[in-house]
Parts: structure tokens; C-alpha cells; sequence
């Protein structure tokens, strides 16, 4: 089975999905271990920073209501 065209520009821009929130948005970590979680926008074809780190993404998502900005 051929990998999604999400998944392809995702590894292409150096990005590992661990969640979506449910609209098809992805949350995304980079490979390269920078700590900033991403929202990854497949119509735009753009990574946007939402999160200095994981910590903080997870406490604005469970605490917070789950608006992450």
C-alpha cells in the first residue's frame, strides 16, 4: 500500500505526525529533535509552530480546553 500524499510531503519536510485534531490538521514533531510542536496545514502545504514543546502542547490541549495557538 502506497503511503498517503500527507505522509509523503510530511517525511519530506522532515515531520513525524503523533495526532490531528479531527479537522485534518496534524500535530507534528520534527526529526530532527527540536523540541516545537507543529500544526502541519496540507492545503497550505505548511508546518506552523503551536507549542514550544511537547509539555506545553499537552498541557494547553488537556487543561487548556484543547485550543492550541
Amino acid at each position: 500500500m502506497a503511503p498517503s500524499a500527507w505522509c509523503t510531503e510530511l517525511s519530506a519536510a522532515g515531520l513525524v505526525a503523533f495526532g490531528t485534531d479531527g479537522a485534518g490538521t496534524s500535530f507534528c514533531l520534527r526529526r530532527d529533535g527540536t523540541p516545537t510542536v507543529l500544526a502541519w496545514y496540507p492545503i497550505d502545504g505548511e508546518a506552523r509552530a503551536v507549542a514550544a514543546s511537547l509539555a506545553d502542547f499537552w498541557t494547553t490541549w488537556t487543561v487548556g480546553g484543547g485550543v492550541v495557538t
